[in-house]
């Protein structure tokens, strides 16, 4: 299932502007609860840990693999765009729940107003 995310880039450059860490770690957490919401991911083993569309589970050692930068870039990214300390009011935001052992739930931000902005008519529809 190949769909394309598109966020015009005057918001990205407003809200970003030079810091590649976040802007990374946003992108990325936006793809990974895209996964999560279309049930690519599997069923989690522990069923009491319920996600919704917009989020997903997982560790900073895990987030700092994926996207290769070091776990304490990644921890300072998630301080600047979790909602909690987001003092600007970013229309690009993380909510992070910690769980039980190392795991956190991240959720996206207006996951679903992100996602629906991206929603095209199919070609040759009115």
């Amino acid at each position: 299932m190949n769909q394309i995310i598109r966020i015009p880039y005057s918001d990205i450059s407003m809200h970003f502007e030079d810091d590649t860490v976040c802007k990374c770690l946003y992108f990325h957490c936006l793809l990974e609860a895209r996964k999560t919401s279309l049930g690519i991911i599997g069923k989690l083993r522990n069923n009491s840990i319920s996600l919704e569309r917009g989020q997903f589970l997982t560790t900073v050692i895990q987030l700092a693999k994926e996207i290769d930068f070091t776990p304490l870039e990644i921890v300072a990214a998630l301080r600047t765009l979790s909602v909690d300390n987001n003092k600007r009011k970013s229309k690009f935001s993380l909510i992070l729940e910690p769980h039980t052992g190392f795991f956190t739930k991240i959720t996206v931000k207006d996951y679903d107003q992100i996602i629906s902005i991206n929603k095209k008519p199919p070609k040759g529809s009115l």
